[in-house]
């Protein structure tokens, strides 16, 4: 995934100043070998912009660029010392036609910046599950 990509949110958010003080984004890479990143249901590359007064989260990555050209709003269900945890659903189509809405959780470990993503497609068993690890985001 390419910066430019990323939207006008993510410009917003690496200025300097007022915009950049207000947010931090993380740049997530999941461990490459995974079924569910294989199979493009889980990204390799996450950027998740979080306000610093609100603690509201968005998450960006190539799924939701592909399916609906914008990042999403993420709920958060935990946010202390050790985890910040979020969700968001992606209403994903697939080469048969079939539409699914695919529910995503996040668990960000603040100690280790590890990162689990869970997948699950809404009214189905199946999960999907990847790591990675996250890093504080700097523009080149």
């Amino acid at each position: 995934m390419k910066i430019a990509g990323l939207g006008l949110w993510m410009a917003l958010a690496v200025l300097p100043g007022w915009a950049a003080a207000q947010t931090q984004v993380q740049k997530c890479v999941i461990s490459s070998g995974s079924k569910a990143t294989s199979n493009g249901i889980i990204s390799n590359e996450y950027y998740f912009l979080q306000d610093a007064k609100t603690g509201a989260v968005q998450v960006e990555d190539s799924i939701l660029q592909y399916f609906t050209k914008k990042p999403a709003d993420a709920v958060v269900s935990a946010n202390d010392g050790a985890t910040l945890a979020f969700s968001w659903s992606v209403l994903m189509v697939n080469s048969a036609g079939q539409r699914t809405k695919m529910l995503y959780r996040a668990t960000l470990f603040k100690t280790t910046n590890e990162i689990d993503i869970f997948a699950r497609p809404n009214g189905y068993k199946n999960t999907f599950q990847a790591r990675g690890k996250c890093a504080p985001f700097v523009p080149n």
